[in-house]
């Protein structure tokens, strides 16, 4: 497995810290729910985690070869 241009002979968890942890688990749970985070629209949710759930879209559409990840995603519901 590669990381960019680093190459991982190891499973990648031991280079996430405790609070990227809680925020790919956060992603996670609101992807599953379908929900966001405080309950109204995009614009209330803070950007930190706009761009984390970004970042996971498209890391997902990359993998399954679709277009920019905001097709039938979270962002894209708000």
């Amino acid at each position: 497995m590669s990381l960019g241009d680093i190459r991982l002979y190891e499973c990648p968890l031991s280079y996430f810290d405790e609070e990227t942890l809680g925020i790919i688990g956060l992603v996670f749970r609101l992807e599953g729910s379908g929900q966001s985070y405080h309950g109204g629209g995009l614009s209330d949710e803070p950007c930190w985690l706009v761009e984390a759930v970004e970042i996971f879209e498209q890391e997902r559409s990359a993998r399954e070869g679709k277009g920019n990840g905001c097709e039938n995603d979270w962002i894209g519901r708000q």
